[in-house]
């Protein structure tokens, strides 16, 4: 178990196991609960200035000197770290020897970087991988793959909320990612492919709109910095999504720099940007519009700084929690009798274009309904 203190407003979150979420309450201890799952957790840092060392079988969090925190560092398989939060050498050696990632975010949330042991020894596949990204006909039609993967649930997202509320705007917006579905089909070009994939999200993005309350102020997607709390939300789901997505690559042995459809700038990860495409509106997208309709997380949440808006803490953390829930929901995965978590079906899909690397198998993207 955890050891806490009593310092108030120290930001502190682990998650273990399937979404269990552990956190120091005003003037209280830690308590952990592990609520199955295999047992082993994320350990998320947000406190600005805390240091995260190795101290025998534990990870230490201390701040100032101060000890705030011990984990054993067997229920731990992954850390995240936001801004000026620091791990010792000792204890990244003892990560990256055991197969463990770092993640490291800036404050508002967006990806920095990753602690990441070396790839596995798969020089065959990477070969194959490698070859591909220079195959023009194989490298269309895999990114064909993926933007309809991405639009198709876009609007099945869509669908679900009109659904409910009937929008003629929304109707019009739906018809349209139809039409562009059916364009991507005759698309002879990655750059005219892009240009579809730019125009589906502008409109889908334009749509989300509608289905947001209007005081978070969400007009359209911007990026750096979010301009309203829903980009805020957009902005660190997707880095926790990418985190998520990179593990899942480089567990089988594929080099997540060389991608298809985003282009290959040094220190981008463009296949892990595009395995996410498919699974952006997914996990996401539906996450953050569940969590504003049911006013889980409201525009108080948020606080302007230096023209952007970020999170409040207690409002990061919730998010954070009920994205780990989402990653451990299970569903019937198509083909499987059994259901999987969100975290295997992500796995699943890796494993879906390693078949098309190495065997010409025809990918086919995962599709909610």
């Amino acid at each position: 178990m955890g050891k806490g203190c009593d310092k108030e407003g120290f930001t502190f979150v682990l998650f273990i196991g399937d979404g269990a979420l552990a956190i120091q309450g005003l003037k209280s201890r830690f308590a952990f609960l592990i609520r199955g799952g295999d047992g082993l957790g994320t350990l998320y840092v947000m406190e600005q200035g805390c240091k995260l060392r190795k101290v025998g079988l534990r990870v230490r969090v201390e701040k100032e000197g101060e000890r705030l925190a011990e984990i054993p560092l067997i229920k731990v398989d992954r850390v995240v770290v936001y801004g000026n939060v620091t791990l010792t050498n000792p204890l990244m050696s003892y990560l990256l020897r055991e197969g463990l990632t770092a993640s490291f975010l800036d404050i508002k949330g967006r990806a920095k970087g990753e602690l990441r042991p070396l790839f596995s020894p798969s020089g065959e596949l990477r070969k194959r991988q490698y070859a591909l990204a220079l195959n023009r006909d194989k490298c269309l039609d895999i990114c064909k793959k993926l933007v309809q993967g991405k639009i198709r649930n876009q609007r099945t997202l869509l669908l679900r909320y009109h659904r409910r509320k009937g929008l003629a705007e929304l109707e019009r917006v739906i018809d349209h990612l139809w039409e562009v579905l059916e364009w991507t089909e005759d698309c002879v070009s990655l750059e005219e492919l892009r240009g579809l994939e730019g125009n589906a999200s502008s409109v889908y993005f334009g749509a989300l709109r509608l289905l947001v309350p209007e005081e978070l102020g969400f007009k359209a997607r911007c990026r750096r910095p979010p301009k309203d709390p829903v980009n805020a939300m957009l902005s660190l789901g997707y880095s926790l999504l990418m985190s998520n997505v990179m593990g899942a690559i480089e567990s089988h042995g594929l080099d997540p720099y060389i991608g298809y459809l985003h282009s290959d700038r040094y220190g981008k990860p463009s296949l892990a940007l595009d395995m996410m495409e498919e699974w952006r509106p997914v996990v996401v997208d539906s996450l953050v519009l569940g969590l504003v309709n049911r006013n889980e997380i409201t525009h108080y949440d948020f606080v302007e700084e230096e023209g952007s808006i970020r999170f409040q803490d207690q409002a990061a953390r919730r998010f954070i929690s009920r994205y780990n829930d989402f990653m451990y929901h299970r569903f019937l995965y198509p083909g499987r009798k059994e259901e999987i978590t969100v975290l295997e079906a992500l796995q699943l899909q890796v494993a879906r274009l390693c078949r098309f690397i190495q065997h010409d198998e025809p990918y086919e993207p995962y599709l909610i309904r």
